[in-house]
C-alpha cells in the first residue's frame, strides 16, 4: 500500500538495500527530502496511514544483524509540517506542489486461481475496510519483493490464491503471510462470491517447487542466494 500511495506522486517506496539484508549496514527510512524535484512526495505521505504502512513495512525484515527503522512519528509530524503538511488534517496542503520523476510501478501477484472452496463465515471480515484491514498488511509484504496484491476481478466467483511467481514467493512463503493472505481474502467473500487460499501444505508444496523454504526468514533466503552466487 506505500507504493499505491505514492504512486499518484510518482514516487515509490526505495527498497532496502541487500547491505541491510544482510546485517552490515543499517536502513533507516525519513521524510526528510531534500531534493527540490522531489518535494511533491510530501502530498502522497503527509498521512498517519502513510506512516503505519512505513512501520508496519519495517517489521518484515528480520535476521542477526538487520536494522531497518523508520522515524518516530513525532519527527515525520514534523517534516510535513515545515513542507506545509499537517498529518492530522490532510486537507491542509500547499496550492500545488511539484511532481517528481515517474517510476515503474511493482509488478501485480496473479489473480485467483478458479477453485471452489467453503465460504468463511461473516464474523472473520470485521476488519475489513479499516486501519487494520488484513490485505494492507498483506500488500506491505509484497512491497518487500516487489509486488502489490491484486484483489479478485468482480465477475470471479470463486477462486484461490497460491504461490507461482518465485519473484514474489521469498515474502510469501510463511505462516504470518499465509494468514494474512487467508485473512484478506475473507474481505472479498459474499454468499454468492467464495474466495480463499489453497491449503496450507498445497502451498508449502507450491514454495517448494519454486525454490523456497517455507518458513524462512527473508535474510535467509537473501543470504542463501548470494552466497550461490559468489565466485
Amino acid at each position: 500500500m506505500a507504493n499505491d500511495t505514492l504512486a499518484p506522486c510518482d514516487g515509490y517506496l526505495t527498497p532496502v538495500t541487500p547491505e541491510a539484508l544482510s546485517g552490515a549496514k543499517p536502513f533507516h527510512y525519513s521524510l526528510n527530502i531534500k531534493d527540490p524535484d522531489k518535494m511533491g512526495l510530501y502530498k502522497c505521505s503527509c498521512t498517519a496511514k502513510f506512516y503505519d504502512y512505513v512501520a508496519g513495512c519495517t517489521t518484515c525484515f528480520q535476521g542477526p544483524g538487520v536494522n531497518v527503522t523508520v522515524d518516530s512519528f513525532e519527527t515525520f509530524a514534523g517534516y510535513c509540517l515545515n513542507a506545509g503538511y499537517d498529518v492530522n488534517d490532510p486537507s491542509k496542503q500547499p496550492a500545488t506542489p511539484p511532481k517528481t520523476s515517474a517510476k515503474a510501478p511493482p509488478s501485480p501477484t496473479p489473480s485467483p486461481k478458479q477453485n471452489p472452496t467453503t465460504p468463511p463465515p461473516p464474523s472473520s471480515k470485521k476488519s475489513c475496510n479499516t486501519p487494520n484491514d488484513p490485505c494492507i498488511a498483506v500488500n506491505e509484504t509484497l512491497t518487500i519483493c516487489g509486488g502489490v496484491f491484486s484483489p479478485p476481478f468482480k465477475s470471479t466467483s470463486s477462486g484461490s490464491y497460491g504461490v507461482d511467481d518465485p519473484k514474489l514467493a521469498p515474502c510469501m512463503c510463511n505462516d504470518k503471510f499465509y494468514q494474512q493472505l487467508k485473512n484478506c481474502t475473507m474481505c472479498f467473500a459474499t454468499p454468492t462470491n467464495n474466495i480463499t487460499v489453497v491449503p496450507l501444505d498445497k502451498f508449502k508444496e507450491e514454495c517448494s517447487k519454486l525454490g523456497v523454504t517455507y518458513g524462512a526468514t527473508l535474510f535467509g533466503i537473501f543470504l542463501g542466494w548470494a552466497s550461490a552466487n559468489m565466485i
